[in-house]
């Protein structure tokens, strides 16, 4: 992995922790909720630019889950379900599941396609040049 990788990878999964730990340090609910989202697709993406398809899915997986934890619920952003039902504390709850889902998620993703996968490791015995954004 390069080192640019490595940094944004840490810088990503710190904010996410903060959003989750203090989330009304970063804004309403449904701002906290759209930053994890779109946290977590630029961290697919951090981990491996071939799944630039796997991106579009984090959406598509946060509805399905969305769905699946309220049935029968009109679709909604989880902060307007939670307020709307008077439960509005349980967010970052609700959201640090899917966020654990995801990292789980991306991990499977990197094993399914090899490709991807070399793109994150540094090859054991070969030696290249250092990129621009590696030399700080």
């Amino acid at each position: 992995m390069s080192l640019l990788q490595r940094t944004l990878l840490e810088f990503i999964d710190e904010r996410l922790e903060s959003l989750l730990r203090v989330p009304e340090m970063w804004g309403s609910d449904e701002s906290v909720e759209l930053q994890v989202l779109q946290l977590l697709e630029l961290r697919l993406l951090t981990l491996s630019p071939s799944l630039k398809e796997e991106v579009a899915r984090v959406q598509q997986e946060y509805v399905r889950y969305i769905r699946e934890m309220f049935p029968g619920e009109p679709p909604e952003s989880l902060a307007a379900l939670l307020s709307r039902q008077g439960r509005g504390a349980e967010l970052t709850r609700v959201l640090r599941g899917f966020v654990d889902m995801e990292r789980r998620r991306a991990q499977e993703a990197l094993e399914r396609f090899p490709s991807g996968r070399r793109l994150l490791d540094d090859v054991p015995g070969q030696q290249r040049p250092l990129r621009h954004y590696e030399l700080n």
